[in-house]
């Protein structure tokens, strides 16, 4: 092999290995943000919430905390990598187990990271970020008084119902293990792995179903008002009898989904298809 040619693959394993670094960094930082909307989920089924159960909300808890907005600058560097990481793990570091629905999905994950790496950046200047579902009831009413809007909302109501569920279906199903080198796990690890996930996707798919279920009420009794954001779902079922309990049980699958996101960023097959893991 001729050494130019030598030297041309070699910079190229070197480009790889490092786009795969700033993969993982990218993860490493999405667990810190979900960790800290599952300790937030848990104030408020403790019903002593500060903040907004959003990850803005995350994002001001962390700057009260460590007392210093750099940690915000750097973690939204982190969530800026995780997003251009889901592209390179489309593109450049794709393999042939990548298919379209993939490149779909790690598209709509870029805009909503790169989203959350602009509020990062703006509460780190700012100290504030908007919120408190708002934005979801003004865009449904935009939807409703469209023609054939309310059942737009309602399709979409149903969607996120159908989301939660395959989602959750998913985590049953331990769709996520072929994104993981579970070959270089121990044992204890591996089984703890799996069960991290399962709670993790289970969670993710009742909030999902939460917000798809505020959606079809909208469309339903015709009021934008039903529909929220996570942290509007969320307030909601704390002011049922039985909404402390499932709060709880949703601040614990949250926090397994940051574990889940650490286990990412320690032990994921770069390139390989997302498999879910949103």
């Amino acid at each position: 092999m001729a050494p130019d040619q030598t030297k041309r693959q070699a910079e190229r394993a070197a480009g790889g290995d490092t786009a795969r670094t700033l993969v993982l960094i990218g993860w490493a930082a999405k667990a810190v943000v979900y960790l800290g909307v599952a300790w937030l989920v848990y104030q408020l089924a403790r019903g002593s919430a500060s903040e907004e159960t959003t990850t803005t909300g995350a994002l001001q808890l962390i700057e009260e905390r460590t007392g210093s907005s750099i940690v915000l600058v750097v973690l939204g560097i982190g969530l800026l990598l995780y997003a251009g990481g889901r592209i390179l793990e489309v593109t450049t570091l794709a393999t042939s187990s990548v298919e379209t629905k993939d490149k779909v999905q790690a598209g709509v994950m870029t805009v909503v990271y790169v989203a959350m790496a602009v509020s990062a950046f703006t509460v780190a200047t700012s100290g504030g970020g908007g919120g408190g579902g708002q934005a979801e009831q003004r865009g449904t009413a935009v939807l409703l008084d469209i023609p054939l809007g309310r059942v737009l909302v309602g399709v979409l109501g149903l969607a996120g119902l159908a989301l939660g569920a395959y989602t959750a279906y998913q985590g049953v199903q331990k769709a996520f293990l072929p994104t993981l080198r579970t070959g270089e796990m121990a044992p204890a690890m591996r089984t703890w792995s799996e069960r991290i996930g399962v709670a993790a996707f289970v969670t993710k798919g009742l909030i999902f179903a939460l917000l798809g279920w505020f959606l079809l009420q909208a469309a339903i009794t015709y009021d934008a008002s039903e529909a929220v954001g996570l942290d509007g779902a969320l307030q909601r079922v704390a002011g049922e009898s039985w909404g402390r309990a499932v709060l709880l049980a949703v601040s614990v699958g949250l926090f397994a989904y940051a574990l889940f996101c650490a286990i990412e960023a320690r032990y994921r097959q770069v390139g390989v298809s997302p498999g879910g893991t949103a």
